[in-house]
């Protein structure tokens, strides 16, 4: 027989929830921080040894995207130094996603033809065509 990971009780004919190398009664499946019973068909994650929910490995322990400052627990982009959703890595000079081809301006990441674009407007600036 096998015991339940949180009550220490032994695991009989019922149920059992495998989760992070141990066995739980289905109603003993919880976040070590915030004591959320975990369903056994809902996402959990395993940081540092502990099992927790996805609100609070959102909240303390996921990358951090740079665009929104909400935790990434899916896909990500990581460009610039920092992480990003991918909805959230998105051209400074037209607010459209980006995709794999941007160029790095001053003022953030940008496509290509907003950055020629914005190039081609600094020269006509004053002084004319070059």
């Amino acid at each position: 027989m096998n015991d339940c990971g949180r009550c220490h009780r032994a695991i009989g004919e019922e149920t059992a929830v495998y989760a992070n190398k141990q066995l739980f009664h289905p109603t003993h499946l919880q976040c070590t921080r915030c004591s959320y019973r975990i369903e056994p068909d809902t996402k959990y994650f395993v940081y540092g040894g502990q099992i927790i929910c996805r609100r609070c490995y959102l909240q303390h322990s996921a990358p951090k995207c740079y665009g929104c400052t909400q935790g990434i627990d899916g896909e990500l982009v990581t460009a610039i130094g920092q992480t990003w959703h991918p909805a959230c890595f998105k051209c400074v000079g037209c607010t459209e996603v980006l995709s794999d081809e941007w160029l790095l301006d001053t003022t953030g990441p940008m496509h290509r033809h907003c950055y020629w674009g914005q190039i081609n407007d600094c020269q006509m600036t004053n002084a004319g065509p070059l």
